[in-house]
């Protein structure tokens, strides 16, 4: 995470990752003009990446499960960039030994920073995302094909409707992920340090998913662990 202020009388901006790539993409094109795919995870705002295709026709965006690790899944040659909302932003970079496509923090700041000293960004407008976090040691028994995570499944299912249709990520497929046609989105997980599930999903779906939590919540108690 980078803190900005472009002058001492206005306020410090907090850069997460996707404004991160929005400062990067274009230098990075400049320096690797083959490499043509961007990887993001579902962690990612829908608005940011919809504005970033509508701005980089000619770049591959390609969605991925939550992870840095799935950052730099495809061709190292053809990544020109990976990065999620938390603030993982990674590229290859050229070492004794290859590319290094693991990202380097102080790398990433420095160079966010020398795009700032020439370049004022105005950030794309964030999507209102809300996030429901249910505190429950049964987050151990979700996994693809478990009670608790089919059970899950078809709660968010129901609640949802058919607009949404699920997107099965093949590395990871312990995540339930569902988009609409215009890009909505939202997902449930498991969290990876904290015994809970999430669920992230638009702000204007509260009311629709209003006993969603509360249902993963019954769920949870169901089965023993």
């Amino acid at each position: 995470i980078v803190l900005v202020a472009y002058s001492p009388n206005t306020p410090i901006q907090v850069l997460h990752g996707d404004e991160m790539a929005q400062v990067l993409i274009p230098t990075l094109i400049n320096e690797n003009p083959r490499a043509n795919e961007v990887y993001s995870t579902i962690e990612s705002d829908p608005a940011v990446l919809a504005s970033l295709k509508e701005a980089y026709k000619d770049l591959h965006f390609i969605q991925t499960s939550v992870g840095d690790r799935w950052l730099s899944f495809g061709e190292q040659e053809q990544l020109l960039i990976g990065f999620e909302q938390s603030g993982h932003v990674l590229w290859p970079i050229k070492n004794e030994n290859g590319l290094l496509t693991s990202g380097n923090g102080l790398v990433t700041g420095l160079k966010v920073i020398g795009r700032l000293a020439t370049h004022v960004e105005s950030f794309i407008q964030r999507s209102s995302r809300m996030t429901w976090s249910v505190m429950t040691a049964a987050s151990s028994l979700w996994y693809y094909g478990s009670p608790f995570f089919t059970s899950v499944q078809a709660t968010l299912e129901n609640a949802l409707g058919e607009r949404f249709k699920r997107t099965v990520f093949k590395e990871d497929m312990n995540v339930l992920f569902y988009q609409t046609a215009l890009g909505e989105s939202l997902y449930a997980r498991a969290s990876g340090t904290e015994p809970k599930i999430q669920v992230i999903f638009p702000q204007e779906l509260k009311n629709q998913l209003e006993k969603v939590s509360e249902s993963i919540q019954t769920l949870s108690e169901s089965f023993p662990y």
